[in-house]
């Protein structure tokens, strides 16, 4: 059994925001929005044309390639990323399990146990045990992957190599939240 992290009333939203900007600081006016949008809806995914015109875009499309771009995952998996990011944040915070966070945001468990299993490849308790650094970590890897490869130099070039624990200068409130 997981030890339970200390119990308060808590919504990751800002948090949650926060940790995106820091660990994706690179990315353009639309990409920074599709986050916000993802963030504040607590990762759910509607319809892309949807999402696309929150962000300004005029279509799916247009999305996919501001998506590709910024060297984010296509939709459906950015939306997987930031509700793994809730979870675990609100595991940490405040002991909320899995299957609670489900019930509270209408969401079926299962649904949130398999989504957590597609996106980090692990169980939710193996995530759990990991804890947010490592979330963050396997999401920038994600994102700075071979076809950002552009992305990656720039990084280097501005002395962010690949690990967190070497980050720190980027990723500080990611680190420290990670430290609780």
């Amino acid at each position: 059994v997981l030890p339970r992290p200390r119990s308060a009333g808590f919504c990751p939203v800002a948090p949650v925001e926060g940790l995106l900007r820091d660990v994706l600081p690179h990315l353009s006016t639309e990409g920074r929005a599709l986050l916000i949008v993802l963030a504040r809806d607590g990762g759910r995914l509607t319809a892309a044309a949807f999402h696309a015109a929150q962000v300004g875009l005029r279509n799916r499309h247009q999305l996919a390639r501001c998506l590709k771009r910024d060297g984010l995952p296509p939709l459906e998996e950015l939306a997987g990323w930031v509700s793994v990011m809730f979870w675990v944040l609100a595991w940490e915070t405040n002991g909320r399990s899995l299957f609670r966070s489900a019930i509270e945001s209408d969401r079926e468990p299962a649904t949130c146990y398999r989504t957590v299993k597609r996106i980090t490849g692990l169980s939710w308790r193996a995530v759990c045990e990991r804890g947010m650094p490592w979330v963050l970590q396997r999401f920038w890897e994600r994102c700075m992957g071979p076809a950002a490869g552009g992305l990656r130099r720039a990084y280097s070039q501005y002395g962010a190599p690949g690990s967190i624990a070497s980050r720190q200068s980027v990723l500080p409130k990611a680190v420290a939240l990670g430290a609780r």
